[in-house]
């Protein structure tokens, strides 16, 4: 009978992933300390009731309980997992500059997807990640091709070409053959940059929250909510119109249970006390429709950093506070009250920040 073991893989030497699995399980990793909270809570609990005589053992434990409170405070906080994001943002957009002049430098080029910089500037990105966040990975050694020296006219000036696997001199074409590492090179070659179609249904929706704003919209509201709302007010004494703010009727029509008319609260202002709904001019409602358009890109690039499981896009509140906010529109803002969970609204933030990041926007915090 055979005796011999297959030899145990390496854990660590697989190349051929990328940041954003990475990103995903150092999320998942997040995510199961948050499960073992209850675990660290006893553990500390216990530790606390020892009292040992010997002042080795005292000191032993006071460390495990200082290291248990703080590992409790960075889950409870979100601290830790704050603080990762804002360092992965850092470190993902550290090369994205160079990335895209050279990238922009070889548009149109047949050869422009082997060029080296723009990969060595790539893996480049990934080396800094394992090196912050994965230190026990090994880094993928870079092409350098810039210390190679044509033997025919001396220039350093090489490209290397992946379909022929060879380097190529740029000033005199001269080829030389190179044995590659084509393991480290498929860290990136499966990051294709995916071209986004652009979602009909956000713009339409869209556009049907500028019309639900100025109370454009065709919707007729029933006259039952109407009437309920009237018996509302007259119980608690609201006669005033200038009492009737977006917050006011939302507050009612949740008492009353009618929470899908939150969106026709202009609407609903205008009917019920006859006060005019806020008009957008044309050049500040177009001026809206492109920054939206803007934000299409960068935000399917950060919503998958932040929150890869999200599906739905940003809540449109939020999106019209923060575009009014950039324009100095200040008057507009009581209309698009943001969300009140501070998770879901710091989550919103970190996305808003990634994007503002891309367009040279001015990033405001909302917390």
């Amino acid at each position: 009978m055979a005796t011999f073991k297959l030899a145990k893989k390496d854990a660590v030497s697989d190349t051929r992933t990328n940041i954003f699995d990475l990103h995903e399980k150092k999320l998942d990793y997040f995510e199961t300390e948050k499960k073992k909270l209850p675990e660290y809570l006893h553990q500390l609990k216990k530790l606390k009731k020892q009292v040992p005589k010997d002042s080795d053992e005292r000191n032993k434990i006071y460390l495990q309980i200082t290291f248990l409170e703080e590992k409790i405070s960075g889950i409870t906080d979100d601290n830790d997992l704050n603080n990762y994001l804002l360092d992965f943002f850092v470190t993902i957009n550290n090369n994205s500059e160079e990335q895209q002049f050279e990238e922009q430098k070889n548009k149109g080029q047949m050869d422009s997807f082997c060029n080296s910089t723009v990969n060595n500037s790539k893996l480049e990105t990934y080396n800094n990640y394992i090196r912050k966040f994965n230190p026990e990975l090994k880094e993928i050694a870079l092409n350098n091709t810039d210390k190679i020296k044509c033997k025919n006219c001396s220039s350093d000036d090489f490209m290397f070409d992946y379909r022929t696997s060879s380097d190529v001199c740029t000033s005199c074409g001269l080829t030389k053959e190179t044995l590659i590492n084509d393991d480290a090179f498929t860290v990136f070659t499966e990051n294709v940059e995916q071209v986004i179609v652009f979602n009909y249904d956000r713009k339409n929706h869209f556009q049907e929250c500028l019309n639900q704003l100025q109370a454009k919209e065709n919707t007729t509201i029933p006259p039952n909510i109407i009437r309920d709302l009237s018996i509302e007010f007259k119980k608690y004494n609201i006669t005033d119109p200038k009492m009737f703010t977006n917050s006011l009727v939302q507050s009612y029509l949740k008492k009353l249970k009618y929470n899908k008319y939150y969106e026709h609260i202009p609407t609903i202002i205008n009917e019920f006390c006859g006060l005019k709904a806020p008009k957008l001019t044309p050049e500040l409602e177009q001026q809206l429709k492109i920054m939206f358009d803007e934000i299409q890109v960068p935000f399917e690039k950060y919503s998958k950093v932040v929150c890869p499981l999200r599906k739905n896009f940003l809540n449109y509140n939020y999106t019209f506070y923060k575009m009014c906010q950039l324009l100095g529109k200040d008057e507009f803002l009581n209309y698009f009250p943001l969300l009140k969970n501070r998770e879901r609204l710091y989550e919103h933030d970190l996305i808003w920040k990634g994007i503002c990041n891309d367009l040279k926007w001015e990033f405001i915090p909302s917390i």
